[in-house]
């Protein structure tokens, strides 16, 4: 019989009046997160150099209230400190993004 692979834990963050909490984590290579958040925002991502990418699966552009479905380090993410921005549409103009905060993921090092 095979030994079991070892199975990461999953990093959990919090996002209350749109901000992240903890602020800055950091998860090994591969590893995963879920965000457990009070209402429903866009949110995106950059690395350290400002580029955009695909650095999640799943990695939808919005996080709903509730707890979200974790999202798995892409390869593409590995050795990456990765920035994520969270917006709140505004009420008065649906088509109009307002920033609220984010926070950080060091992912491996």
């Amino acid at each position: 019989m095979a030994a079991n692979p070892l199975t990461l834990p999953t990093q959990e963050i919090t996002i209350q009046n749109g901000e992240g909490n903890p602020e800055s984590v950091s998860i090994d290579k591969d590893g995963s997160i879920q965000f457990d958040s009070d209402a429903e925002y866009s949110i995106s991502w950059q690395d350290e150099h400002g580029n955009k990418g695909n650095f999640w699966n799943p990695q939808p552009t919005t996080v709903t209230p509730g707890m979200n479905a974790v999202q798995y380090a892409n390869s593409s993410a590995n050795h990456h400190t990765l920035t994520y921005t969270l917006g709140l549409t505004a009420p008065s103009a649906a088509d109009r993004i307002e920033t609220q905060g984010g926070g950080t993921i060091k992912v491996g090092s």
